[in-house]
């Protein structure tokens, strides 16, 4: 490259310099007529169709404004035109006035018109034709106070008849420090000749101009609408400058066209625009060669630092007229192109493929204007020199043509690089989520494990550090699943199931579970979408992650406020909008959020979101499989509303929808009449799903296997059905309107431990973190819907039988527990009937009837069973306080109050109630107490209360007793408390007070 660059260039040099001075040779005047003496004669010439240069000795008369028809006292000195007028002064200046005269002869009988075209006459100046005045350009003056500079070209039209033309010219100048007076060739010819080679002169500046200036518009063009690089900035601005410096140079057309333009203003241009084309030039080039590989160092900043702050000062100084040192615009113009050579050295290194013709563009531009220099001071008299800013605009052309088509090139071969990477990454990413899944899933099993087993174990922050972990492992499985559905969605794997689906138990299963995934957010879930809304034809599992992904997403750029979720039926298609109240999204990445692995920056810095950005991306990917789409709206700060259709259920799309009420307040009615006929059945199941379908199917599948089933359409109906008897089971959907089938799980656990009631969750979804959520709810199991006979069938026989095997052993274990007579008590009872023998022999008779009665009731087998007479038990009861009275005397007292009812009570129920109030109650006190039985009726129930004034019980105790369903405080009151429960009761009442005494309560249907 170096070898061509020194041919090329010295030859592209001698071509410009060839073509240059064959123009200069072409357009050089062949009139050789020149004024002497003040005086030029044109007679004899002929046509005067080309311009005359009214060049030679004029007479002046320094000093002295000369007026037509006056003679001057002074003998006039002769001066050359053209040329600066300083030797007619005292002291060398070019500051000071006087007068030009000069007269041409021309042939009398010619009555043709003549052109006068005179510019840069320096400073100010005043025209007299034939005696007459034609025209002043701004205000000659004797000083420079009064005195108004305006020295734009000037055109006059001039008559003669008499074959004689006088001159005179008043030019005064007080502001140009440089030059004064007439500087360039004034041209006399023929009007229309000397006109037409003028608008030719005027054509190429014209012409010129407008290439730049269009050059201009481009550029700017492409940086607002494309590129917003600083480089295609300067470029504009530096074409627009040349194009205005072309309007106001050599013929300044810009004053021609635009006469109203003072010459102040112009003046303050041309200082603007010549030296700001020059700095746009330097900082277009700074911009091309200064990038990320190749930056400049510090001071080279600071330099141009330095450089647009003197340009700046420039500009201000310029703008409010003040005077400005020579020296100071001598060092400006000296500093601005100054580092030129070092950026094009630079620009070599980078742009090595096109960088001749960029140096070959720059050559030119330089020598269009040296050359302009050239012609300012030697040959003013040559016209407009085009073609070298032509050739410049030519390769500048080609330059970024070239370097448009590397770059083209380049990018192909990127792009082409690129799109093997993305299919590398790809396979990269779903082979790493295959393989991360598996130590993920362990990770989260081990961590739970200690969670749920080690929590009494560990300090507080232990646990909480536990919980972030788990929170973090689940977000992983998130993105695990996004990465794989992104994988299957690219490749057209995925395939939808669709059908007609219910949209309101889908989004309560997505509020349910996003509940536990706020991170302590004090964001609210609302809906407003009624139980009626149309069916949606799609795929229930996708919908379901759909709706995920969008209420994910609101509520992770949601510090607090509402996420609301509503819908509405246009055009036959179900309108969905999510809406939040959160942080909203910027105008620049509204248009990316749905493009995957992109996100919203500000999102990310100001609420800690993140994550791979795949969610948006595979929801529009499979809403617009099911035939919708979806926009976002949203304003920075003020939240985002992303809004989806899917097309309805083709059997309801006929259908008029009208929105009503919110029916969570109506009560709804069971579709088995019968589900409260029937209470003494052993395996009782209840099936909750809000799809009567469903619950047909369902229950006629398990009545064929000999199950009495009771279904209900919602989970208040449920709850309802649950406190009117025994159940072996609950069967539920997961999605239902409402409340979800987890929700459910939890209210009922907090009434039912896992043994009591097992639940049966219906599932479609078997994703990891919906199956965890059903267990962490309280699920014994899970079936996958849509149920398989068999595998339901099985899952509820295990169920059911491991409801009833422990039922039998609660029963069993009460039974053990009579049976576990403590052998003191045996030994002391022995004692007492000893020592009746001999002190009351009657009562001794008594006591031992009453024991043997004890004894009896406390083995029969009559203790196996559910439950037992009122009367068998208070049996018991009486027999055994009897015993202890004995005992104890005076310090045990009972007061019994028993209603005649006859009803079924659990088997030694009240006696250990008793037996707890008198050994763990009344008997702690030194001096005893007294125990009160009470037998009630009511209107539907039995109540039943055994009262002490004992020692009482701790509260903490009392709320142990009462709300955990796995008591361990004990054996008798728990047994009692689950067995009450097992039959379909409350359970037991417990209030004590320390010190004061205790009162315990049940209720047994009648």
């Amino acid at each position: 490259m170096n070898k061509r660059l020194w041919l090329i260039v010295p030859f592209f040099v001698v071509v410009l310099i060839a073509f240059r001075l064959i123009w200069i040779d072409s357009n050089q005047n062949i009139h050789t007529v020149t004024a002497e003496n003040g005086v030029i004669d044109l007679r004899g010439m002929g046509d005067l169709s080309e311009d005359i240069l009214l060049n030679g000795e004029w007479k002046f008369f320094a000093e002295e404004f000369i007026i037509p028809g006056e003679s001057s006292k002074r003998v006039p000195s002769l001066i050359q035109v053209p040329t600066d007028w300083q030797e007619q002064f005292s002291g060398n200046t070019s500051y000071g006035y006087g007068t030009y005269s000069l007269k041409i002869y021309v042939d009398r009988d010619d009555t043709n018109i003549y052109r006068l075209y005179a510019k840069d006459i320096v400073s100010a100046s005043r025209f007299f034709v034939n005696g007459e005045e034609k025209v002043q350009l701004g205000k000659t003056a004797t000083n420079r106070k009064q005195e108004e500079v305006d020295y734009r070209p000037q055109t006059l039209q001039i008559e003669s008849n008499a074959g004689e033309i006088e001159l005179l010219i008043h030019v005064s100048n007080f502001h140009s420090l440089k030059t004064g007076g007439i500087i360039q060739p004034m041209k006399f010819g023929e009007w229309s000749a000397a006109e037409q080679s003028v608008f030719k002169d005027y054509g190429w500046q014209l012409a010129l101009m407008s290439i730049v200036g269009l050059h201009g518009v481009y550029s700017f063009l492409i940086y607002f609408l494309f590129s917003r690089k600083k480089d295609m900035l300067y470029l504009a601005l530096s074409f627009l400058s040349v194009a205005i410096s072309i309007a106001i140079a050599d013929d300044k057309l810009l004053l021609y066209f635009f006469p109203e333009i003072s010459f102040a203003a112009w003046s303050k241009m041309n200082v603007i625009v010549y030296s700001g084309g020059v700095y746009l030039v330097v900082l277009y080039i700074k911009a091309l060669v200064d990038t990320v590989e190749h930056s400049f160092s510090k001071w080279e900043r600071y330099y141009y630092r330095l450089l647009g702050i003197g340009y700046g000062i420039l500009v201000i100084l310029t703008l409010f007229s003040v005077e400005l040192d020579v020296l100071f615009l001598y060092a400006l113009m000296l500093l601005i192109p100054l580092p030129t050579p070092f950026l094009m050295y630079r620009l070599s290194k980078r742009e090595k493929g096109n960088y001749l013709f960029f140096l070959l563009a720059g050559i030119s531009l330089m020598s269009s204007m040296i050359w302009g220099l050239f012609k300012a001071q030697i040959m003013p008299e040559l016209p407009y020199y085009p073609y070298e800013m032509l050739i410049s605009l030519l390769l500048f052309g080609l330059f970024w043509f070239k370097r448009f088509y590397m770059e083209t090139e380049k990018s192909h071969s990127l792009a082409a690089s690129l799109q093997e990477e993305i299919h590398q990454k790809d396979e990269f990413l779903a082979n790493t989520s295959h393989e991360l899944r598996n130590p993920l899933h362990g990770i989260l099993n081990i961590t739970q494990t200690i969670y749920d087993n080690d929590q009494d174990k560990l300090s507080h922050e232990t646990i909480r550090n536990l919980e972030t972990l788990l929170s973090v492992g689940r977000q992983m499985t998130i993105v695990l699943n996004d990465l794989l559905d992104r994988e299957h969605l690219k490749d057209n794997k995925l395939q939808l199931e669709q059908q007609d689906v219910k949209i309101l138990p889908i989004l309560t299963n997505v509020f349910d579970t996003l509940k536990f995934m706020k991170e302590g957010k004090s964001v609210s879930l609302e809906h407003s979408i009624p139980v009626q809304f149309p069916n949606i034809m799609a795929d229930e599992n996708r919908l379901y992650q759909i709706l995920f992904n969008l209420v994910h997403n609101a509520i992770k750029f949601s510090a607090e406020g509402v996420v609301h979720v509503s819908a509405d039926v246009q055009n036959r298609m179900a309108v969905i909008r999510v809406a939040d109240e959160g942080i909203g999204i910027s105008p620049k990445d509204a248009h990316m959020i749905f493009q995957p692995y992109k996100q919203a920056e500000s999102g990310i810095t100001s609420t800690g979101g993140g994550g791979l950005g795949l969610g948006l991306s595979i929801c529009k990917q499979l809403i617009e499989m099911h035939g919708g789409t979806i926009i976002v709206e949203t304003k920075e700060n003020e939240g985002s509303t992303f809004t989806f259709t899917l097309p309805l259920s083709e059997h309801q799309q006929q259908q008029s929808y009208v929105p009503v009420p919110d029916p969570v307040q109506q009560k709804l009615k069971s579709l088995d009449s019968g589900t409260s006929s029937v209470s003494n059945a052993t395996e009782r199941i209840l099936v909750v799903d809000d799809d009567p379908m469903n619950l047909q199917i369902i229950k006629q599948m398990l009545k064929a296997d000999g199950y009495l089933v009771v279904t209900c359409t919602s989970a208040n109906e449920a709850i309802k059905e649950l406190e009117r008897g025994c159940w072996s089971l609950v069967i539920s959907d997961v999605m239902m309107p409402y409340m979800s089938g987890y929700e459910l799980t939890r209210e009922l656990r907090k009434r039912f431990s896992l043994a009591e009631l097992p639940i049966l969750l219906l599932t479609a979804r078997t994703q990891q973190v919906d199956i965890q959520m059903g267990f962490d709810a309280g699920a014994n199991d899970y079936v996958r819907k849509p149920v398989e006979k068999v595998e339901l069938i099985m899952r509820v026989r295990a169920l059911t039988n491991l409801n009833q095997t422990i039922v039998e052993r609660i029963q069993m274990e009460a039974a053990w527990l009579q049976a576990q007579i403590q052998p003191h008590f045996l030994f002391n009872t022995l004692n007492t009937i000893s020592a009746l023998s001999e002190i009351d022999p009657e009562k001794m008779v008594k006591l031992l009837d009453k024991f043997g009665t004890y004894l009896e009731q406390s083995f029969t087998i009559q203790n196996l069973a559910s439950t037992v007479s009122l009367e068998k038990e208070l049996e018991l009861v009486e027999a055994y306080i009897y015993i202890e009275k004995q005992r104890y005397g005076d310090r045990l007292q009972v007061e019994m109050d028993i209603a005649p009812v006859q009803v079924e009570v659990p088997p030694l129920s009240i006696q250990t109630l008793v037996e707890n109030a008198i050994e763990h109650g009344v008997l702690k006190r030194p001096e005893g107490g007294t125990v009160w039985i009470k037998v009630s009726e009511c209107d539907d129930t039995v109540d039943i209360s055994i009262s002490d004034n004992g020692l009482g019980m701790e509260q903490d105790l009392v709320t142990l007793l009462q709300t955990d369903t796995n008591i361990q405080a004990g054996v008798g009151l728990p047994n009692t408390h689950k067995r009450l429960r097992q039959l379909g009761y409350s359970g037991l009442t417990i209030d004590s007070i320390p010190k004061i005494g205790t009162v315990i309560r049940f209720s047994i249907d009648k």
